[in-house]
Formats: structure tokens, sequence, C-alpha cells
């Protein structure tokens, strides 16, 4: 039997709202940027599959929402940089990573994003200090007071 759109659009929302919550639980403990094998062994084992099938491009419908586009952001961008950490794989889905953010800040989702969350937007669409960005857009995104911290440095 083939799944109905509807009941896609039922399961993709429990995936993302999977990932945000995970990724948002996370942040409350304080281990965005912690290296800490246990959490990664346990953000690898529950998303994995999941990391594979969107860096594949199969879940690019994720776009539609804000919380969809954070969603892809999380599993192309944080997710690798933790189940993979110390190896090549944690920058193999990096291009992709900005081509979502790129996506997300021109459709305003990010702006719908939770604060606390919005950096992983920017900085993706900045390129994070470990990558040289893609393009000239990273200047119009330090403007102002605004202070982004990014793996334990302070970028303004």
């Amino acid at each position: 039997m083939i799944a109905g759109p509807g009941l896609r659009r039922r399961r993709d929302d429990g995936l993302i709202s999977d990932v945000v919550g995970f990724w948002k639980e996370a942040g409350k403990d304080g281990r965005w940027f912690d290296k800490d094998k246990g959490f990664d062994r346990r953000f690898r084992e529950r998303f994995l599959d999941l990391h594979m099938a969107v860096a594949t491009r199969e879940h690019d419908g994720w776009m539609e929402t804000p919380e969809g586009a954070l969603a892809l952001l999380i599993l192309t961008d944080q997710f690798p940089r933790n189940a993979f950490r110390g190896t090549g794989h944690m920058y193999a889905t990096d291009p992709l990573a900005r081509h979502y953010a790129r996506q997300a800040h021109a459709g305003g989702h990010m702006e719908r994003v939770e604060p606390d969350l919005r950096l992983f937007g920017d900085q993706r669409e900045a390129g994070t200090l470990d990558q040289i960005p893609d393009d000239d857009r990273t200047a119009s995104l330090g403007q102002g007071d605004r202070r982004v911290r990014l793996r334990g440095n302070a970028r303004e």
C-alpha cells in the first residue's frame, strides 16, 4: 500500500519535531558546543538514517516550513559535527547546509524560528568559523550589535 500525502506529511511533521525537540533539549543541557562522546553517540544513533536521507535530498519538502528548514539545517550542519567528530565526514554536507540556509533566509523562515535557534541558520548562511564563506552575504549577517557564539569563539 502506498502512503498518501496526508500520511507522509504527518510522518514528516513527527520527524521534524523529533529533530528540533532533541536539539532544543540539547541546548537546555548546554551540549550544543560541547565535546561529549555520549551525547554524540546518542545523536548519531537516533538520527543517522535521517541525516543520510536528508543528505540525498529526500526531505527537501521540509523547506516549506520554518521548523522543517531548521531541521534540515540541524541535520546537515550540527548533526555531522557531532556524529562524525574528528573525521572528514563532519564537513561533507556543508554545501547542502549552505544551500538550505540560503533558502531558509530567502523564505523568511529564520525570522520565525525561536531566537536561540536562529544561530544555526545564521552561522551556516555566513559560514561557520571552520569554513570559508561562499558568498558576500556574510557581511550583512554580522551588522549591528549582535554577537554570535560559534564553537566557543565570539564573532561580531
